[in-house]
């Protein structure tokens, strides 16, 4: 099973609809086992694909005696993992190793049922996301090419490198994701130059733009490639090369 984590610390930057779109990818276009996991206590992947609930919370993943027997891993389906109200009192209250450790072992034995696991981390450098970190075997950063978001992102990638050398030695970045370019904003293409600038290698080559169309098939919980609209399949064809390179790096084993 391929963990791929999707962190950044940062919010509004295209996080959730890009882990909804590769569980949507990975369903339809590969007909794989696809688990995704919600550890961000805001919940929007979870109402996003609320259909696809097996019935399992994610505060569940970091028990010790978790029960996971729900989680069937059928192909050509999603099985979600809910995020909950127990994910913000984990953070206040949990002893981060143990509860870490926990995370760890029970996605890891769920990895016979599946063929990827797409997790949806917070917006925080915190406990959530050091475990979804430390278990995955990927990681992508997405990012909106606006200052505000990009002004953390040495940090995100410092975390990753600090977790790679520390926990997680298998772990692979797959690079950063830029989401949400608006190619008319003279300064979304100047910080689009300064990242290509700052961050040479790292940045995904497959960007996805911004288009109305992919967040309004988010909303009506529809896979954006059903979606019979001229505005929907000129989307498609920016968001399904992004969706393919993340997944070829992760079948290959990343960067």
């Amino acid at each position: 099973m391929k963990i791929i984590a999707l962190s950044n610390q940062k919010g509004g930057v295209g996080k959730t609809s890009t882990v909804v779109n590769l569980a949507l990818f990975l369903r339809d276009k590969r007909e794989a086992r696809v688990l995704v996991v919600d550890l961000d206590a805001q919940r929007n992947t979870s109402s996003t694909l609320q259909e696809c609930a097996a019935g399992v919370t994610t505060s569940t993943l970091f028990e010790q005696q978790a029960s996971l027997d729900a989680l069937s891993g059928e192909a050509g389906k999603i099985d979600l993992i809910e995020g909950d109200a127990g994910l913000t009192d984990l953070d206040r209250h949990a002893s981060p190793d143990k509860v870490i450790e926990a995370f760890v072992k029970n996605l890891s034995s769920l990895k016979e049922r599946y063929d990827y696991c797409i997790v949806d981390t917070p917006p925080a450098l915190g406990l959530r996301m050091t475990a979804a970190l430390i278990a995955a075997t990927h990681v992508v950063t997405p990012i909106e090419p606006e200052q505000f978001a990009i002004d953390g992102l040495g940090q995100m990638i410092r975390t990753i490198k600090n977790v790679k050398q520390k926990y997680n030695k298998k772990l692979c970045f797959v690079g950063i994701l830029i989401n949400k370019l608006d190619r008319r904003s003279p300064d979304q293409k100047e910080t689009l130059q300064a990242l290509q600038a700052g961050y040479p290698g790292f940045l995904i080559p497959e960007v996805i733009g911004w288009k109305s169309a992919i967040p309004r098939a988010l909303s009506n919980r529809v896979p954006l490639w059903d979606v019979k609209s001229t505005a929907a399949r000129g989307a498609v064809k920016e968001l399904l090369p992004a969706l393919e390179y993340i997944i070829q790096e992760a079948d290959k084993g990343g960067n």
